[in-house]
């Protein structure tokens, strides 16, 4: 099985990802808190750099966070982690089935699957994670 993941993405994207529609309430917050400073309080569409890197900042640090404790936990059930070039690809010698399986009894699965990138297997379709969204019913039928 082989799991691929790219932490930090290009400069362009992590700045655009900060002011991609609809931003969070709670980047909308963090961008007033930090744009006091400024007498003509910018809004999103023209916010200072310093304001869009300080946002930057703020969103990557719990993803990496939580990046590193899902791979400290993986290479505590002794799988391969390595970084290569800007990826990290995690492989062990366990089927897809079994190490979604695995990931999934560890209590990851769920936090990895936002992360994968190309190259990923993904889970089985029996073990696959099924996202509903807040405030909807679930389908009855298929």
């Amino acid at each position: 099985m082989r799991l691929v993941l790219r932490p930090l993405r290009q400069p362009a994207l992590e700045f655009a990802a900060v002011t991609k529609e609809p931003i969070p309430l709670s980047l909308v917050t963090y961008f007033e808190v930090r744009s006091f400073a400024f007498p003509d309080r910018p809004t999103i569409d023209r916010l200072p750099v310093s304001v869009r890197l300080a946002a930057v900042a703020n969103e990557l640090k719990p993803r990496l966070i939580l990046i590193s404790d899902v791979l400290r936990r993986l290479e505590a059930l002794e799988w391969q982690v390595r970084l290569i070039g800007e990826e990290v690809v995690v492989t062990t010698e366990l089927s897809v089935e079994d190490g979604w399986e695995k990931l999934r009894r560890a209590g990851v699965s769920d936090h990895l699957l936002p992360f994968l990138e190309k190259g990923s297997d993904l889970p089985p379709r029996a073990l696959a994670v099924r996202r509903v969204p807040a405030g909807s019913e679930p389908p009855t039928s298929v």
